[in-house]
């Protein structure tokens, strides 16, 4: 019982340090995706190329960034 309660603790801190890992990562994807659908967008506007098609894939990536980091992409 005692050795079941000394290892528990370093067990739910690796879990934490894990999910923390996790999360990062998932809103470092989001932030990419959010950067990557501005620098398209304003190149489609500089250009003129106003694209339906291509605009509702920028909305499908920022519906993907949503996923990972709701608090950030507000569609």
């Amino acid at each position: 019982m005692r050795l079941a309660m000394r290892l528990l603790l370093p067990a739910l801190l690796a879990l934490a340090v894990v999910a923390q890992v996790r999360r990062g990562a998932d809103l470092m994807r989001a932030q990419h995706l959010i950067y990557s659908v501005e620098r398209r967008t304003l190149a489609m506007m500089r250009t003129g190329d106003l694209d339906k098609s291509k605009l509702r894939g920028h909305l499908a990536a920022l519906a993907d960034a949503r996923k990972l980091d709701w608090a950030e992409v507000q569609i």
